[in-house]
């Protein structure tokens, strides 16, 4: 109850002692109350042990344990919450990274498919209107998120995916 009446905003003193998790996140500490939590198998206790952390990583992993177990509205409560308290919101994936069966952007998939043409990082650097550096860091996140060694395996495998087009 200690735990619900400090996130309503009432910071009563403790009388009874308190299980170990309970007392780390009244405490504010996050990721040793998630240990905890995760230690006697108690995902969604962790998940509201990192939901208050200052660090950004801890909401993220708050956010992605509450999806992985259904727990939709218990996560738009925890952003709402972060918002309101002042607290980073992490944004994650936008809606067409999430489509993408690999988790590319939009801006990825252009990369790609201009790669698949056979064109040359300052030929694609040109196309859209980028810089080279700019275009070699796209293809490394197309290379890491395809799980390819290099760029002809990735447009292989994108084709394979369906991420791309056949030319």
């Amino acid at each position: 109850m200690s735990w619900w009446l400090y996130l309503a905003g009432e910071h009563r003193p403790v009388r009874d002692p308190l299980a170990r998790p309970y007392s780390l996140m009244l405490a504010g500490e996050h990721r040793a109350a998630a240990e905890e939590w995760e230690a006697v198998g108690c995902p969604l206790w962790k998940a509201y042990a990192l939901a208050f952390s200052p660090q950004t990583r801890d909401a993220q992993e708050s956010l992605d344990i509450l999806a992985g177990l259904g727990a939709s509205a218990v996560r738009h409560a925890v952003l709402r919450d972060r918002h309101a308290r002042g607290l980073a919101v992490p944004r994650g994936p936008r809606p067409a990274s999430r489509a993408n069966p690999a988790g590319l952007t939009l801006r990825e998939v252009e990369v790609l498919e201009l790669l698949a043409d056979g064109l040359s990082y300052a030929d694609v650097a040109g196309q859209l209107v980028l810089s080279e550096k700019t275009v070699g860091h796209h293809v490394s996140a197309v290379l890491r998120k395809l799980q390819a060694p290099n760029r002809s395996r990735a447009v292989a495998t994108a084709l394979r995916l369906g991420i791309i087009p056949p030319r």
